[in-house]
């Protein structure tokens, strides 16, 4: 598997901004990975990701590296699929992590 240059071992951007691109779990799975470990990532936009119904899955994943990431201030995650299950594991995290400060969720899943 060829990881995009956003999944590199020495990530060392502030921005990280994935928009209406088909990516796959191993790929998010990857990022969440190094975002656990990563300092200098302040910024996290993943905008109109082509996931199918897979959007509570992948922010699920995300939500795990948030839980221990302490750079990270905004978190946009906007017109994608993410619904109920996807929104409660990112609430979760943010209870955890006192770095984030604004976070975007406008056009998913999330409700009635």
């Amino acid at each position: 598997m060829s990881l995009r240059p956003w999944i590199v071992s020495d990530l060392r951007t502030e921005v990280i901004k994935i928009s209406h691109e088909p990516i796959d779990m191993a790929e998010v799975a990857a990022l969440a990975k190094e975002l656990k470990v990563n300092q200098t990532v302040r910024i996290l936009r993943i905008s109109s990701m082509k996931s199918g119904d897979a959007g509570d899955e992948w922010v699920a994943m995300l939500a795990e590296a948030l839980k221990v990431n302490r750079t990270i201030e905004y978190v946009r995650l906007d017109h994608n699929t993410i619904g109920d299950a996807g929104a409660v594991s990112l609430a979760d995290a943010l209870m955890v992590n006192p770095t984030v400060i604004k976070v975007r969720l406008d056009e998913n899943k999330i409700g009635p």
